[in-house]
């Protein structure tokens, strides 16, 4: 006899949702990264600017600008968030998933070797009996 889980299918499929949301939060986090380094390039300018007393409408467009980029930077956050949950719920469900099948494998070992137990112990018992016999 085969071991079969009924939920071996949902399981994978269940894989594959996670794999997603995994790339889909690397996908978010690049992303926010990439407005914070962009965040961090206005400041330098800004400083810059500031620094050798430049044109006073060369800082307002700056400032302008990292009010827009600290929009991204807040927008992708809660992609992040919303990503990092949705990936945690998913995680959750293999992990239960897993767990369930592990514990249902276990009990068809254990039903696999009690049936070789019995088998084994009528062999010996045909055996010891045909034992018997010869010696009566």
């Amino acid at each position: 006899r085969r071991f079969e889980f009924p939920f071996e299918r949902l399981l994978a499929v269940k894989r594959q949702f996670k794999r997603q949301a995994e790339m889909k939060l690397l996908a978010v986090r690049v992303k926010q990264q990439g407005a914070q380094q962009r965040l961090n390039e206005l400041k330098n300018r800004i400083a810059e600017a500031s620094d050798q007393m430049r044109d006073r409408g060369e800082n307002v467009r700056s400032v302008i600008m990292v009010k827009q980029v600290r929009g991204e930077i807040e927008h992708y956050t809660q992609q992040l968030r919303a990503a990092a949950s949705e990936h945690q719920k998913i995680a959750r469900e293999v992990k239960s998933l897993e767990m369930l099948r592990e514990k249902r494998w276990k009990q068809y070992r254990s039903q696999c070797e009690k049936h070789l137990q019995h088998d084994l112990d009528g062999m010996v018992m045909r055996t010891w009996s045909g034992q018997q016999a010869v010696d009566s």
